[in-house]
């Protein structure tokens, strides 16, 4: 039989331009800096840590915020509050169907008043900056 011909086709990329990482200054990248119309952001940091006052100075350098707080929105967190029960304690107590389905993303203060912490300890989310909302939860 006759010898295949290869036809590879080698395409060259130019190098990827990295970001900086935020520091802790601040967001160094606004979605202006992009070259795209709306640039959006998976958030997912956990409310009683200051996730509510992060999201929005995402926010306020004009990213569309896609929210994926772990202390609401994972589902392998522990279903109720027992030792033996199975799951991650790193970002809640607990999740099970009631907390993640009530979960208020344009109303982080309301959250704050319905859970606790990792530790069981109440907490507060109040900010002074503006909430445009968020564009999703994930």
């Amino acid at each position: 039989s006759p010898a295949r011909e290869d036809k590879t086709i080698q395409i060259r990329f130019p190098a990827p331009t990295r970001l900086p990482l935020p520091c802790k200054a601040g967001i160094q990248r606004t979605a202006a800096d992009f070259a795209t119309d709306t640039v959006r952001v998976n958030f997912w940091d956990t409310q009683y840590w200051g996730g509510f006052d992060s999201a929005k100075d995402w926010a306020a350098k004009g990213f569309e915020v896609i929210l994926s707080n772990p202390d609401y929105l994972y589902l392998d967190m522990p279903y109720e509050v027992n030792p033996a029960e199975r799951g991650y304690y790193w970002a809640t107590r607990y999740s099970d169907e009631a907390k993640v389905f009530s979960f208020a993303p344009n109303n982080w203060p309301q959250n704050a008043e319905t859970s606790v912490d990792r530790d069981g300890n109440f907490f507060t989310a109040k900010s002074d900056k503006p909430w445009p909302g968020a564009t999703g939860i994930s």
